[in-house]
């Protein structure tokens, strides 16, 4: 008996040290279970050891039929709880310091403007559309190092958010959504969208580090299947 615990101590150690530099997953979890280690070891290094997991319904029936056990998908999902002092309610925020501060949404309008095709489009007229966002600035102003944290609702994904650069234009902001007709990339419809990377810290929550973005207008664009009162959670970033 003393034999078989030194043995499961020391493989715990051997696990311990070679996942210390990554992160756990799903994948990672139903490996360690078809290792044959216990369920107690399994467990223990979900509970300490960095994770980063997928919990949700059909993740869990996945790790179920992996033969990943009830304790252990429990340990999985203490994981996912967010910090205590994370907001629970839906919404874009910013954090100062340690707090997480709301950024308030804004309408967005629509202006479309000429029309255009050409061969690439095979004939189909496509309309110029502008977004606009009233005001100069926005009423949160951040640096260029930010941390944003997103609480989406059921059945939306990270990736149908847009990130975008609003170009200042008198009392307004705008950004170019659809442009017909023109097919490079300094005019298109990606002139406007700013790649950003992003971590799941609990279901349907994520966190958005932004790092080295220079001074100006910017925007989370919700998710939706029309345009009419598309909203922002605007942000300007100060030098």
């Amino acid at each position: 008996m003393r034999q078989i615990s030194f043995l499961l101590l020391f493989t715990l150690l051997i696990l311990s040290t070679s996942f210390a530099q990554e992160s756990l997953n799903n994948d990672s979890v139903i490996k360690l279970v078809k290792s044959g280690l216990s369920e107690d070891a399994v467990a223990n290094i979900v509970q300490t050891q960095p994770g980063d997991y997928s919990t949700g319904i059909d993740d869990i029936v996945s790790l179920r039929k992996a033969g990943v056990s009830d304790r252990i998908i429990a340990a999985m999902l203490q994981k996912e709880t967010p910090e205590p002092d994370s907001p629970k309610e839906l919404g874009v925020f910013w954090k100062q310091g340690d707090n997480w501060i709301r950024v308030l949404p804004e309408v967005v309008e629509w202006q479309t403007g000429g029309v255009a095709k050409n061969k690439a489009s095979f004939g189909v007229v496509k309309p110029d559309v502008n977004a606009i966002v009233y005001g100069a600035h926005s009423h949160t102003r951040v640096g260029t190092d930010i941390e944003f944290l997103i609480r989406m609702p059921e059945q939306t994904d990270i990736t149908e958010y847009q990130l975008v650069r609003l170009h200042e234009k008198k009392d307004a902001r705008e950004f170019r959504m659809i442009t017909g007709g023109v097919i490079h990339r300094s005019g298109g419809p990606r002139r406007d969208l700013v790649p950003f990377d992003f971590k799941k810290v609990s279901e349907q929550t994520y966190v958005v580090h932004l790092t080295n973005l220079a001074a100006g207008e910017y925007g989370f664009l919700l998710p939706t299947d029309t345009r009419v009162r598309r909203r922002i959670y605007s942000f300007s970033v100060m030098e």
